[in-house]
């Protein structure tokens, strides 16, 4: 008993096309309807549903499919209905979104100023940070002489020497296709071909390969000892005692389980910086699979277009 009330429907079952109530004309002929079409549609009538989602007799109806599926019929059945389909529709047949390719490691050297090594004896510290650098071919002789973090950049100044920076072995195991290497590079002061950014990689423990002639702003073994970017170069390749100004130098890397990043970087003279930030490994950006229906799930949307269509026709004709 509802405490709205003895409710004033009935139960029909129309598989079998028996009739326990014949209170509600409208279950009564759904069940009629279901039968000559064969669907195997059940009718039961409330006397409320949700406290309003009624007509003006109170009643609503609930429909089972023979999948399974039960789906609320009150008495705008049509709209609903219609809104039904559509929503499991798109359930069924709606693509997932793009899973956004992830950064894997990024360093943009944010509050580790002082971090490197320093002149003149010079002074190393890479307490605290997890890459670490070489500067065994370097010569910093003087308090402006650095190979460190400046400002929340790794900057170069008058290092009289190859000098390295390399980051720590990045695990890529999880990851399916290609990542995508990327770093700042810039510069400031008066470059000469001698000054360079070199940005190398190490696949899987092995020998480290260069990123050659960024843009044509660096040099080619055919013509200097390759670089990635040298001084009195461009972007674009003409010769500029601008030098490059900055760019971001980006590189797509088949590695199976590691990589490692180096930056080797000379310049000689105080009025002569290089500098390079945001050191980032991104992961490649996959679509997610598909979600295809299945055959029960197309059939079932089926069935409810059809009981949402019935529902309609038989309330027009019941309003008659």
């Amino acid at each position: 008993m509802s405490s709205h009330g003895r409710p004033r429907g009935g139960i029909v079952e129309t598989a079998s096309g028996d009739r326990y109530s014949d209170r509600d004309r409208r279950c009564e002929s759904f069940a009629n309807w279901s039968r000559d079409r064969d669907i195997g549609l059940s009718c039961t009538t409330h006397d409320h549903w949700g406290h309003g989602a009624m007509n003006g007799s109170g009643h609503g109806m609930l429909a089972r499919s023979m999948m399974g599926q039960r789906v609320g019929q009150p008495a705008m059945g049509h709209v609903i209905g219609r809104w039904l389909i559509l929503l499991g529709a798109i359930g069924a047949f709606a693509f997932t979104p793009q899973a956004n390719g992830g950064v894997i490691y990024f360093e943009d050297f944010s509050l580790q100023d002082g971090k490197g090594a320093i002149g003149p004896f010079p002074t190393l510290d890479v307490s605290g940070v997890d890459w670490t650098i070489d500067i065994s071919a370097a010569t910093l002789g003087a308090a402006t002489d650095w190979f460190q973090v400046v400002d929340g950049r790794f900057d170069v100044r008058d290092v009289d020497g190859r000098s390295s920076w390399l980051s720590p072995l990045i695990d890529l195991s999880g990851v399916a296709g290609p990542v995508e290497l990327s770093l700042w590079a810039g510069e400031d002061g008066d470059l000469e071909t001698s000054d360079f950014l070199d940005v190398l990689y190490s696949i899987d423990g092995g020998p480290f390969v260069l990123i050659e002639n960024w843009q044509g702003a660096g040099a080619a073994g055919a013509l200097l000892q390759g670089h990635t970017l040298i001084g009195d170069r461009a972007i674009g390749g003409a010769t500029d005692d601008a030098d490059w100004g900055a760019t971001l130098v980006t590189q797509s890397v088949f590695a199976a389980n590691s990589l490692r990043i180096r930056v080797d970087v000379d310049t000689n003279a105080n009025t002569e910086r290089i500098r390079f930030d945001d050191v980032t490994v991104r992961a490649p950006t996959v679509p997610e699979p598909v979600t295809v229906p299945e055959p029960a799930t197309l059939a079932s949307f089926l069935a409810i277009a059809v009981v949402a269509g019935g529902l309609r026709r038989t309330r027009r004709r019941g309003e008659r």
